[in-house]
């Protein structure tokens, strides 16, 4: 089935004490056992469920909806649009009217993919504090095209917080899912991708780290 096919992995790494959104848990790789003390490697890894490349559920801002383990595995994976918006500015928001030339793909594919190239910046100052974002009507202008799963390079949907926070229920409402934190999306910019990216079965939670990819 993918013979030919070129997987482009769209993830970062988990690693000891990396750079988390404030005030995130931080991430912790512990050595638990070695083949020398136990016969075994073994690692304890302790992490908040939005470290790194994560989905969020729809629980993760609004009681009683949706939890991570809920999820239909179907909105997890499908076609998706990768939509070129790295001509925004820091802190610049993208609007309804950016995404209106790719409104028909949208409403077909129903899975889209925000390019800001702000990956670009992970581990350099600003990273949490300056990226574009969308704003809430263009979350809820989404929500009207009946999208089940935005994916963005971003930390959060907007550099305010409480904008981020409406927009996020303007898109849970619907019961669509949410990625963050991708990377590596110059490799398919522009492009239709068949995306996956399926979290953990964390029972009744918000949330869960993925290992996020693109088939091209």
């Amino acid at each position: 089935m993918l013979a030919g096919k070129k997987l482009v992995d769209l993830s970062y790494s988990i690693y000891h004490e990396m750079p988390t959104y404030p005030p995130d848990p931080k991430v912790g790789i512990v050595v638990y056992s070695t083949v020398k003390s136990l016969g075994y490697n073994e690692t304890q890894v302790l992490m908040g469920t939005h470290s790194s490349t994560h989905m969020d559920a729809p629980f993760h801002v609004m009681d009683g909806r949706m939890r991570i383990d809920e999820v239909p595995m179907e909105k997890c994976v499908g076609e998706a649009i990768v939509i070129d918006m790295t001509h925004k500015k820091p802190r610049e928001e993208i609007a309804v009217s950016d995404l209106l030339p790719f409104k028909d793909d949208i409403r077909e594919l129903r899975r889209i993919i925000l390019d800001t190239g702000w990956y670009k910046k992970w581990e350099k100052p600003g990273f949490f504090t300056e990226f574009p974002g969308i704003t809430v009507e263009t979350a809820e202008w989404l929500v009207q095209n009946d999208i089940v799963l935005l994916g963005t390079d971003t930390p959060a949907l907007n550099a305010d917080a409480e904008i981020s926070r409406l927009a996020h229920i303007a898109l849970f409402k619907n019961n669509a899912v949410l990625v963050e934190y991708l990377t590596n999306l110059d490799e398919v910019k522009g492009k239709k991708v068949l995306f996956v990216a399926l979290p953990l079965k964390i029972r009744q939670r918000d949330g869960s780290p993925i290992r996020a990819i693109a088939i091209v």
